[in-house]
């Protein structure tokens, strides 16, 4: 197994198993192009490495972009950030991060840094909803 998968697996397991994310909510390793919200828009061939989405907590709302991570097995950096937010462009996570086998660092979609760690999911979609609803209300 590669570092840079180690790293990822380890993730996986905390996010699941500590911080309550719903394994059938999360995508791994795939091309951005193929997430549903995208299908049939023109993206770069690239690959993101963890995605997870808000559940249909509504009938209304379908499911959507949470949390975008790039996994990396060398030291964090400002070139992963960016890269994370390159792939958010597309995605439109409310929420990018970074991650290495010492941590993550969570970020919004501007690229602030909200928190070193990772956030319960329910937190996360709960942020997430209230942000929708305030911009579906202001349409």
């Amino acid at each position: 197994m590669k570092p840079e998968e180690i790293v990822r697996q380890a993730l996986l397991l905390e996010m699941t198993e500590k911080f309550g994310f719903p394994r059938e909510l999360i995508g791994v390793e795939r091309e951005i192009s193929t997430l549903p919200h995208l299908k049939g828009a023109k993206i770069p061939k690239r690959r993101f490495d963890l995605v997870c989405f808000a559940g249909k907590i509504h009938k209304d709302f379908p499911l959507y972009p949470l949390l975008l991570i790039e996994c990396k097995a060398i030291t964090l950096s400002e070139k992963a950030l960016q890269q994370v937010l390159g792939y958010n462009y597309y995605v439109e996570a409310y929420f990018v991060a970074i991650a290495n086998g010492q941590g993550v660092v969570m970020c919004d979609r501007k690229g602030e840094i909200v928190r070193n760690g990772l956030m319960p999911y329910s937190e996360l979609a709960r942020y997430a909803m209230d942000s929708r609803e305030k911009s579906l209300s202001s349409v």
